[in-house]
């Protein structure tokens, strides 16, 4: 699994992980509660989930590029370190 930062902090890509592990791996992390974990898609077009962290609401969502997950923030607001938190953890996770 590879994380990597996109534009200064402003979300992550996630390559190398399926939707579904992803999503266990971020319901592991303290404080994460999912409101939106879509568990049947057509395509890699059809995933998406939100979870609320911290009072913030963030999205997943398939990247264009290739196969890999983009988390970012839903919310205005939301401080770095909530995000670097989140990477953190993910970047941590064995699949």
């Amino acid at each position: 699994m590879n994380v990597q930062d996109f534009k200064k902090g402003s979300g992550f890509i996630v390559e190398g992980v399926s939707f579904g592990s992803l999503c266990d791996c971020l319901a592991e992390q303290s404080g994460v509660t999912f409101t939106d974990r879509r568990r049947f898609f057509w395509g890699a077009g059809d995933i998406r989930g939100e979870f609320v962290f911290r009072g913030h609401t963030f999205k997943i969502e398939p990247w264009d590029v290739d196969d890999s997950l983009f988390i970012s923030p839903k919310d205005e607001g939301v401080d770095l370190t909530e995000i670097a938190e989140l990477r953190d953890h993910v970047a941590q996770f064995k699949s």
